[in-house]
């Protein structure tokens, strides 16, 4: 019988040679058979770059947007100018990714009120924005009605002593359950 070394031995000098030989090839599948009952298929998913295809703008290749600081400061204005109760966090609010975030989603859900949130590890420059937008240094950060407000620390002070519950109702920010009977879909 042949050992898996050997056998690694007789093989990998005919997978160089046939890497080599194969580089030219594209959108090509194929198979090569070493020995008998060994296949190995490979796929080759480049496309040259002189093609040119029709196709729907949907499914043509995307780039992400490039942004510059006053583009983040303009976005992080208008966040908190159209949202009564906006939360700059890390992660979503189904799925932080900070336990500070977290928290804040929580105490926000628990209260019931309705809010808006962005996730600032999806752009570094947002999360730099934020700090400098707000002139404090962590996130979360939540917004009431276009005012920063504070963090995490600050919401769990304001939740215990009542604060939070009062600002919230005096200001423009609405109840998960209020909207669901202004809109019943």
């Amino acid at each position: 019988t042949t050992s898996a070394w050997q056998l690694t031995r007789r093989i990998t000098p005919s997978l160089r040679r046939t890497n080599t030989m194969l580089r030219g090839l594209r959108r090509r599948v194929f198979s090569i058979k070493f020995q008998p009952g060994v296949c190995i298929r490979a796929f080759s998913s480049s496309t040259p770059p002189e093609a040119d295809f029709d196709t729907h703008d949907d499914f043509k290749p995307q780039t992400k947007e490039q942004f510059d600081m006053k583009d983040i400061h303009s976005l992080i204005e208008k966040d908190v100018k159209e949202n009564p109760l906006m939360l700059y966090m890390k992660g979503t609010p189904n799925m932080p990714r900070c336990g500070f975030s977290k928290t804040v989603v929580d105490i926000f859900r628990h209260m019931g009120y309705d809010f808006r949130a962005r996730d600032v590890l999806a752009n570094e420059l947002l999360r730099q924005g934020i700090k400098e937008y707000s002139d404090w240094p962590t996130v979360p950060q939540v917004y009431v009605d276009g005012e920063f407000v504070g963090g995490c620390d600050i919401m769990i002070e304001m939740f215990k002593n009542g604060e939070l519950e009062e600002l919230l109702k005096s200001s423009n920010v609405k109840k998960v359950a209020e909207l669901k009977e202004s809109d019943p879909q």
